[in-house]
């Protein structure tokens, strides 16, 4: 029978939220569906794949996307469920290590576009916030309204995410380094 869970990831958790998929699917679970903070699983085989997230950053349609797709299906690997541009792929569990980037450098790159989206994001949100303080203060009545508080804590919560990945990206840079 069909599982459906709910759980939350922020976008600096992808390598969390991947490793979660794989206990998962050690457990017997296999991966059907994802969308914002839920996954459909059902039984499975124990083991029986192994799961990445990607983050596809090009039309999913058209030449280029069917040469992605015929790159991923000549490696094994499937698009199990998309959500926005996040791709949630899956391979037979073949007891060698699910890559998706040939070296570091590719795979920093590929962190470095989901930080810019993030650090776009903490802009956006820091003028929200800033328009929301000014308003507040140029009425004189200097309290917290819920629309603030609200947007305060989206604020926070995308800076979270932006400093999360930014210790990431430094990890990976750091690796690429020392392999280069």
């Amino acid at each position: 029978m069909n599982k459906v869970i709910v759980k939350l990831f922020t976008l600096d958790e992808f390598e969390k939220e991947e490793n979660w998929l794989n206990e998962m699917s050690e457990n017997g679970m296999e991966l059907i569906k994802a969308g914002f903070i839920w996954y459909a699983f059902r039984p499975r085989e124990k083991d029986k794949y192994q799961y990445k997230i990607m983050f596809y950053d090009k039309a999913k349609s058209g030449p280029e996307w069917d040469d992605f797709m015929e790159i991923l299906s000549e490696s094994g690997i499937e698009v199990v469920s998309r959500y926005f541009n996040w791709l949630y792929l899956k391979k037979e569990n073949d007891g060698t290590p699910f890559q998706l980037f040939n070296t570091v450098r590719e795979e920093l790159a590929h962190v470095n576009k989901i930080k810019q989206i993030s650090t776009l994001l903490l802009i956006i949100e820091s003028l929200v916030l800033a328009s929301e303080l000014i308003t507040m203060i140029g009425s004189g009545h200097i309290y917290l309204t819920l629309p603030t508080v609200m947007v305060a804590l989206v604020w926070l919560l995308v800076f979270k995410v932006d400093r999360g990945l930014k210790k990431l990206s430094d990890r990976l840079a750091k690796q690429a380094d020392i392999y280069q």
